[in-house]
């Protein structure tokens, strides 16, 4: 029986759906050297995939590169590299795959999954540290009342323009920064972290600032990781 290569590539998924897994693997090996790139390279994809699931994963992510030198816009293949460069342990690599992935453009409801996915990824670096600054307009600087009078039960006070709310423009300042340190292989790190932001403004009494220092164990559960 002859096939032609798009009949060989419905076919590899058949016997893939019904657990014929040799014959799914000779045939997306055979089809990986089409001459056809359209074809050659979703056979490496869906090849990549089995190998992926069977936890082959650098033989998986190696496909995946060969796709990418053909064709380095294909962003549904960077993000599945990203993510199995991360089982992998190569958290910077994965990065680099997700900032090459946003850099190409991608719908807004896309853009935001993989920024989560980029945000996850940085929050497992060993360490780190963000800094954001800002202008920070506020109608209500020295956190008053904008009343004008107090209603006690000896009667109405009058309140002072000094004790009145009062607006303003000040700068606006957060950063912070973490260490991790691992416990071992299986997830448990201890994490160490340094948060601070401040309000400032002209005056220096109604400046707003604050420290945080944390510290304690991670563990990693499946998925998830659980900070204490």
């Amino acid at each position: 029986m002859q096939l032609r290569p798009e009949q060989l590539l419905a076919f590899a998924a058949t016997a893939q759906a019904s657990g014929d897994v040799a014959t799914a693997e000779t045939a997306y090996k055979a089809l990986s050297h089409d001459p056809n790139s359209d074809i050659r390279n979703e056979a490496r994809f869906r090849y990549s995939k089995m190998l992926a699931a069977r936890g082959e994963n650098t033989d998986a992510a190696m496909l995946l590169r060969q796709i990418l030198d053909e064709k380095p816009q294909a962003a549904p293949v960077r993000l599945e590299l990203a993510g199995l460069l991360d089982k992998m342990g190569d958290k910077e690599g994965a990065l680099r795959q997700i900032r090459a992935v946003r850099a190409g453009g991608l719908p807004p409801a896309v853009a935001r999954l993989v920024d989560r996915y980029s945000e996850a990824l940085r929050a497992q670096r060993p360490f780190g540290a963000s800094f954001e600054i800002a202008l920070a307009p506020d109608s209500n600087i020295n956190h008053a009342t904008s009343q004008d009078k107090l209603g006690t039960v000896l009667g109405d006070f009058d309140i002072s323009q000094d004790s009145k709310a009062r607006s303003g423009t000040g700068l606006s300042l957060r950063g912070q920064s973490y260490r991790r340190f691992s416990l071992g292989h299986d997830g448990r790190a201890l994490l160490m972290r340094l948060s601070g932001l401040g309000n400032l403004y002209k005056h220096g009494r109604f400046n707003d600032i604050a420290l945080d220092l944390g510290a304690g164990p991670e563990l990693q559960i499946g998925r998830n990781r659980i900070n204490l």
